[in-house]
């Protein structure tokens, strides 16, 4: 298994780095979602006070465009990476069959 990672350049494992740093972030945001939503429902009980339940609520929409965004990007990433991966697999099973 680790023989394969080595036919992986700098510029994949900059993007696998970046994939995993956004996989972090979407998780953070995902996980956040509660404690808004806690908040919201903390704010309603002791006033009633639309601003901050307004607030509240953008700040939780908020995390999950950005948590989502993420998603989307290391799924686009992900499916780069293995598309090299396997275009320099292929290249060097075809070599060797050649020659």
């Amino acid at each position: 298994m680790f023989k394969l990672f080595k036919n992986l350049d700098k510029k994949d494992w900059c993007l696998v780095v970046l994939t995993l740093l956004l996989v972090s972030a979407s998780v953070f945001f995902e996980l956040s979602i509660p404690d808004y939503m806690s908040e919201i429902t903390k704010i309603i009980g002791l006033k009633d006070s639309m601003n901050e339940i307004i607030v509240a609520g953008l700040k939780m929409v908020s995390c999950a465009i950005l948590g989502a965004g993420c998603s989307c990007i290391v799924g686009f990433l992900s499916s780069i990476i293995s598309a090299n991966f396997a275009y320099k697999l292929r290249g060097l099973i075809f070599s060797k069959v050649i020659y």
